[in-house]
């Protein structure tokens, strides 16, 4: 799983032209975005627009550009593992809920309608209108 998180957050770095995905990725605690803040800060100019799904304080101290923060507290997805890379035409997600302590199911796609279905179904549960994709 973070592997494939690691591989969908490097396609923003090394895929060009820059600026043109958005990315999305829920933390499930502060504490998880803590230990990745660093890869964040240096993703964050690179997107098109960042999408930090988490509960109250995340990201809290720390400039990151490009960044809209949604609390999600509440919403079902505390158990989940989510990152999605979306630009016009192309796309993947790792979606993932963790029915133990450490082990998940899920699904990892790069199929533009599937990746496109999932998002939907996000907007839809946590009400967002639009995403700058």
């Amino acid at each position: 799983m973070l592997l494939l998180s690691k591989g969908i957050e490097n396609i923003v770095r090394i895929k060009p032209p820059f600026n043109r995905y958005a990315l999305l990725s829920l933390f499930q605690m502060v504490s998880n975005f803590n230990n990745v803040k660093g890869q964040y800060i240096e993703i964050a100019p690179l997107v098109k627009k960042m999408y930090l799904l988490g509960g109250e304080g995340l990201a809290s101290g720390i400039s990151l550009p490009n960044t809209e923060i949604i609390d999600c507290t509440g919403s079902g997805l505390e158990n989940n593992w989510l990152i999605i890379a979306l630009a016009q035409g192309e796309g993947c997600a790792l979606i993932a809920e963790e029915f133990e302590v450490g082990r998940y199911r899920g699904f990892f796609t790069t199929n533009q309608n599937l990746v496109d279905r999932s998002l939907k179904v996000l907007k839809d549960l946590l009400l967002i209108k639009e995403l700058d994709i």
